[in-house]
């Protein structure tokens, strides 16, 4: 279980680090990343993965879910996931096992 904890100060980290990304993809400044395997991918984890960690316990760390969810089934779709090494291609999956 130690695997899946946040070591101290890494949400904050996080929020200082690439919030101001997160908030472009929020506001699709970030769409044109889309076309390539390695920019969807960035982008998917910007609307799923990074909100989760910069506010966590609230209701906005999951407002972008569905739009990640509909970048990762376009990845996947247009053969993103095999373009990509396998620990890579598995964060194209993260959004679709939270639905």
């Amino acid at each position: 279980m130690e695997w899946i904890v946040a070591p101290d100060g890494f949400d904050a980290q996080c929020k200082s680090e690439l919030n101001h990304l997160v908030q472009k993809a929020r506001h699709n400044e970030l769409d044109d990343w889309s076309s390539s395997p390695e920019g969807s991918l960035a982008q998917d984890d910007l609307l799923d993965q990074l909100p989760r960690k910069i506010h966590r316990s609230s209701s906005d760390a999951l407002t972008d879910d569905e739009r990640a969810w509909g970048i990762a089934t376009k990845a996947i779709a247009g053969d993103s996931d095999k373009q990509v090494t396998v620990i890579p291609a598995s964060e194209f999956y993260m959004p679709l096992m939270q639905q």
